[in-house]
């Protein structure tokens, strides 16, 4: 169990979650988004929040969530990614990497890792390992792949869902998906669904 113990005076119920991520693509974090993530990160009693697409280079200010964090982030003017969590979750370790436009942001926590992965779209998918990658043997990967296969509920499989598949495969990864959801992000303001919710590696 992790000690996520905060000020906040919602408890988490006993039978509910160890440990509760979200991802999102915001497609540009502005101000109001940002009021409406503290609104999403309270509701959900979130514990770390993914971010792609925060369209913040390095001359503007950095993202901001009251109540969270900002422990990884990539600046970029057109893409961009961050990671925030409650701000007494032990963080061990924070590492980066932008390889050919791909972001992938990994922090290590106590007793895994969480990554979180934004690749833009025509960009063929690749994946290349933060140094704290490896830090813990389970391992949480989630984000925005842009990448299409039936395995997550699309109607067809492209080049990219297929090396996805390949690259989880080959790390022993477990998808997590829900088939309920639709299969990408709505591209209304902040509604956040998408059939590949991201990977799971017990090694």
């Amino acid at each position: 169990m992790i000690n996520t113990n905060s000020k906040s005076t919602t408890k988490r119920p006993f039978s509910g979650p160890a440990l509760t991520i979200t991802s999102i693509n915001i497609e540009g974090l502005t101000s109001d988004k940002e009021i409406l993530l503290e609104n999403i990160c309270k509701e959900t009693l979130c514990d770390i929040i993914c971010i792609q697409e925060t369209h913040r280079g390095k001359d503007r200010n950095k993202p901001k969530i009251r109540g969270m964090k900002l422990v990884a982030e990539i600046p970029h003017d057109k893409h961009g990614s961050a990671i925030f969590t409650k701000p007494l979750l032990e963080i061990k370790s924070s590492d980066v990497i932008n390889v050919e436009g791909i972001e992938i942001l990994t922090i290590e926590l106590t007793k895994c890792t969480v990554t979180s992965v934004y690749k833009p779209p025509n960009i063929p998918f690749t994946f290349h390992k933060p140094d704290n990658f490896n830090n813990s043997r389970i391992k949480i990967i989630i984000g925005d792949f842009n990448s299409h296969h039936t395995e997550w509920g699309y109607e067809n499989t492209n080049d990219d869902g297929e090396r996805v598949e390949q690259w989880a495969d080959g790390n022993q990864l477990s998808i997590i998906h829900d088939s309920k959801l639709p299969p990408s992000l709505d591209h209304k303001p902040c509604t956040i669904h998408g059939k590949l919710r991201g990977f799971c590696e017990y090694s």
